[in-house]
């Protein structure tokens, strides 16, 4: 299922790092109210470093694109299907675009390795 997200080839550096970035900011933002620190975000964007493709993928539909549909204030046509749609916003986001969801807060990816 989420393979056939990935690009023929696999994600290259910079479709990656947006995935990560856009992990980041959603689970930032999920733990502000619990003082979730700079070192616990940093272990958190390392793990995501880590990840091979299809589970950076998975992780990113099973956290970020779950929260994205549940949404109520994005502006999603009722005939258009949420699973179809959550797949276009994937797709917008590794190519650099700007998504239809956003976040309150910014997160900055330390240099790849």
């Amino acid at each position: 299922m989420y393979s056939k997200l990935i690009p023929e080839g696999g994600l290259d550096i910079t479709q990656r790092r947006h995935i990560q970035r856009d992990i980041a900011r959603w689970k930032l933002e999920l733990e502000m109210a619990n003082s979730f620190t700079t070192s616990e975000l940093s272990h958190y964007i390392s793990e995501l470093q880590e990840m091979e493709d299809t589970t950076l993928v998975r992780w990113w539909m099973d956290n970020v694109g779950e929260w994205v549909a549940s949404r109520r204030d994005l502006d999603v046509p009722p005939d258009v299907d949420m699973e179809d749609w959550i797949e276009d916003q994937f797709a917008v986001l590794i190519d650099g675009e700007a998504t239809e969801y956003g976040f309150v807060v910014d997160v900055e990816l330390p240099e790849a390795s």
